[in-house]
């Protein structure tokens, strides 16, 4: 029997939201976004309307309490972040992907350790640079040996909207 769609939520629409689309639309699963959350209501519609996500809303604990999902993307503020997962986790999600910084310090990152161990879910945080094509590229210079021996290395980062 072929696996369903996977269902997810996202809770924060800015410019960081598209970059999960992008991602979710290049691993050619069965999976799509049925669900967004953004207090900013006309940057929800807008979302929603452009990635074709069925429902919208503005309050977190609304969306958590009314949707039955696979997983949730939240690409909030930081001090968000324990409160929401725990919320989801709470809520029946087993599968969240938070974004940098999982928490604001050890004590709230052990409290989602241990949530997710509660709820038997899945909390990982979001780190970009792991995947990113510069280092990708960056590792095949170092093993071709092309890029000589390596000492030290020094790296910033900038957005760009």
């Amino acid at each position: 029997m072929a696996r369903e769609e996977i269902r997810l939520g996202i809770v924060g629409l800015g410019n960081h939201s598209r970059t999960h689309v992008g991602a979710l639309r290049k691993t050619g699963r069965k999976a799509r976004f049925v669900a967004c959350c953004d207090v900013r209501k006309d940057l929800a519609w807008a979302w929603a309307n452009e990635v074709q996500c069925e429902r919208v809303y503005n309050d977190v604990e609304d969306m958590a309490r009314r949707e039955t999902l696979d997983g949730i993307v939240l690409v909030t503020w930081p001090v968000q972040h324990r409160d929401q997962i725990r919320l989801f986790l709470r809520s029946g999600v087993r599968h969240v992907l938070c974004e940098k910084p999982l928490a604001m310090g050890a004590s709230e990152a052990l409290e989602v350790w241990a949530a997710a161990r509660e709820s038997d879910g899945v909390v990982m945080e979001g780190l970009m640079f792991r995947h990113h094509p510069a280092f990708r590229r960056f590792e095949r210079l170092v093993a071709s040996g092309e890029a000589g021996r390596v000492e030290s290395l020094r790296g910033s980062f900038h957005w760009r909207d």
